[in-house]
């Protein structure tokens, strides 16, 4: 199996409900490992097997979210 790699994310109008919403979303697909959201910074990271851009631009558009980019590193 496939080591799992982090993918971190900015998304805009993060709201606490939103991001249970979208942790919930992307905890379903079998490629994702574990996701934190932090509301504060607006910033997620999603461990996964895979690249999953499409998809976390897919759950955002379901939860209400808009994803604005994707980043190479936490610390931006």
């Amino acid at each position: 199996m496939a080591r799992a790699k982090s993918y971190y994310f900015i998304i805009d109008r993060l709201t606490p409900e939103k991001a249970l919403l979208l942790k919930r979303g992307l905890l379903e697909l079998s490629a994702v490992t574990d996701v934190k959201v932090d509301t504060r910074t607006s910033l997620a990271e999603v461990k996964a097997t895979r690249k999953i851009e499409e998809d976390v631009k897919t759950a955002c558009s379901l939860a209400g979210l808009e994803l604005r980019t994707r980043i190479d590193r936490k610390d931006f």
